[in-house]
């Protein structure tokens, strides 16, 4: 047996489990990505995390769905922030009412009819989306500590250090569909904005939707596979991933008020 062969046997055996990985990202998150650095990043380190987080948060949505005062407490939301979009549209001089009425009747009447094969549709958005968003994000991230932070990492470990949390957003997706089946109403996450019900599309509604303990804890995580695999100091990596975080929100925000058109969007 070569030499090469031996060294490909021992790192198998020494490569975290699942299970070891699973837990230790709640349990010793610091300890497991310093295994995987020893090991090497593995392609299993984020696609478990994501195809699990994907499942949760299908389960969720059917769940939601499924419910008729909670389905129909999110139609109404969306409508109403949709009438509103319209409404700034309307004053600007961008669109009439009568096209406002006739855009409004079709997106109810669009809304209606996808309640049911919407469950399924939204689901397999879900997965191609989330990967799609987890691969675009994961190269983000990748340049901003390689070349502005000077980290010392590959493609594959941005992969790991971003993927790896993934887990705590599925815990999140858990704790979201029980909150909204003991309060009866929808909810994107657990946030202070969330809780006090306040407007998101304000400066203040933004901040108060980041205070939120599960997102908290997967972007400092993040900052931490980033800091571990990467080599790099975590305080100056977490200041860079937090502030990506806040800022990407507060810029879209922003280019919303200056376009209004792109509320219609979601951004």
């Amino acid at each position: 047996m070569s030499e090469e062969q031996i060294n490909e046997i021992l790192e198998k055996e020494e490569r975290p489990s699942f299970a070891d990985k699973f837990s230790g990202i709640f349990i010793s998150p610091a300890e497991i990505f310093e295994k995987i650095k020893q090991t090497s990043p593995h392609f299993t380190d984020w696609v478990f995390p994501i195809v699990l987080f994907v499942l949760v948060g299908s389960l969720v949505n059917f769940l939601a769905m499924s419910d008729p005062v909670i389905s129909m407490k999110i139609q109404e939301k969306q409508m109403a922030k949709i009438e509103e979009n319209f409404e700034e549209l309307v004053e600007q001089g961008q669109m009439t009412q009568e096209q406002v009425d006739e855009q409004l009747d079709m997106i109810r009447e669009k809304m209606e009819k996808q309640m049911e094969s919407g469950r399924y549709i939204q689901a397999l958005s879900l997965l191609v989306v989330s990967f799609i968003f987890f691969f675009v994000i994961a190269g983000f991230y990748y340049l901003v500590v390689k070349f502005a932070l000077k980290g010392k990492g590959t493609y594959s470990a941005a992969m790991t250090a971003y993927g790896l949390p993934y887990y705590i957003l599925a815990l999140q997706f858990l704790m979201i569909v029980i909150y909204m089946f003991i309060t009866q109403s929808p909810a994107e996450n657990l946030s202070v904005a969330t809780l006090l019900d306040y407007p998101k599309d304000t400066y203040t509604g933004i901040i108060l939707g980041k205070l939120d303990i599960f997102s908290i804890w997967f972007y400092y995580l993040v900052s931490l596979g980033f800091s571990k695999l990467f080599d790099i100091d975590f305080k100056k990596t977490a200041i860079t991933i937090f502030g990506i975080w806040i800022g990407v929100s507060l810029f879209f925000h922003f280019l919303a008020e200056q376009v209004p058109m792109l509320k219609l969007f979601g951004m």
